[in-house]
């Protein structure tokens, strides 16, 4: 998914939550979108070694960026991962950056491609065709189905801060 619709829940908690500061929401943010470095990572190697298959040669612009299948990043264990420099260089920054990345995970288990949330295991997946797959013309979704989903992880956003 863009890295707009991860955005969003991330704007909505800090909408909705006067006691955030600047920073949380900046840690929240970058939180939020950080697991698609594997995403960059995969484009750049690609593009260095101009390895390009013929089905991914079709794709323009960000169509090949977002192409890359996610990787162990999109799981817990990507969180703990990503997680560990933040607690030691900035400690208590950390929750807010943790729960970027749990919303992220949420998020992109709602498309087609889904999370393994415990890599390799327990993928789970819903039925918004958000990301690539293969032999799909595009990478992205219908102006419709965008609308469902950014209600939805709107929702989602909404049921979290209550519960936090």
């Amino acid at each position: 998914m863009d890295p707009f619709t991860h955005l969003l829940p991330s704007l909505i908690i800090y909408l909705l939550n006067s006691g955030m500061t600047h920073s949380d929401f900046l840690f929240l943010s970058l939180g939020s979108i950080i697991p698609d470095i594997d995403h960059l990572l995969g484009f750049l190697f690609k593009n260095i070694k101009k390895s390009w298959a013929s089905d991914e040669k079709r794709l323009k612009g960000p169509q090949k960026l977002f192409f890359f299948p996610r990787t162990p990043l999109h799981s817990l264990w990507g969180l703990l991962f990503l997680s560990l420099p933040i607690f030691f260089l900035f400690g208590s920054k950390t929750f807010y950056f943790s729960i970027g990345i749990f919303i992220h995970l949420l998020v992109d288990s709602l498309d087609e491609s889904g999370v393994y949330w415990l890599y390799p295991h327990k993928w789970i997946h819903g039925k918004i065709p958000a990301s690539y797959v293969k032999g799909r013309k595009n990478v992205g979704f219908p102006k419709l189905s965008r609308m469902i989903m950014l209600f939805s992880i709107a929702s989602l956003t909404l049921f979290l801060l209550f519960i936090f």
